[in-house]
């Protein structure tokens, strides 16, 4: 449980679950953010933006049950996207991680989303990537967003509804 902080961040993300996962029996499972406000995160790659909710899982592992509730954006930067929900591969090429198989997302809530000042161009964004058919990104629920945001959903995805 993350509840009732207040975020700032330099060149990463602000929630970042998965990442170099261990293989099952391990897993990430029953995690909630709440009641945050994020202050500032800078941006690490410009060109695509960073996520300041970044939700992945290579490796076989499960990121199951997380939900994500109250969530004010103070100072976003453009390009920053608010959600990139996906189930990866991770291939770093200095070898401190190196996985041949994608893992599972299940069961992701995020409400209440706000940005209570202006947006930039190309900011807020979501998107929702399955690896393959056979490692989907599965029942995500996006909703009580006080904007409309640019959305990506690939076909690897099952039950994915992301609203205003």
């Amino acid at each position: 449980l993350v509840d009732r902080c207040i975020f700032w961040a330099d060149v990463a993300r602000i929630v970042h679950i998965g990442g170099e996962c261990d293989p099952p029996p391990r897993g990430m499972r029953r995690i909630a953010v709440r009641d945050v406000d994020v202050l500032h995160q800078s941006i690490c790659k410009p060109v695509r933006g960073e996520p300041v909710v970044h939700i992945n899982a290579s490796n076989r592992m499960t990121v199951e049950d997380v939900q994500i509730r109250g969530v004010r954006m103070w100072a976003p930067e453009k390009h920053d996207l608010f959600a990139r929900i996906e189930t990866v591969l991770i291939r770093e090429a200095k070898g401190w991680a190196w996985y041949d198989e994608a893992g599972y997302v299940k069961n992701v809530t995020i409400s209440g989303v706000e940005y209570p000042g202006t947006i930039p161009p190309k900011c807020g964004g979501v998107k929702v990537l399955g690896f393959d058919a056979g490692h989907p990104v599965s029942d995500v629920r996006i909703s009580g967003l006080n904007y409309t945001p640019e959305r990506e959903i690939n076909s690897n995805t099952v039950r994915v509804v992301i609203g205003r």
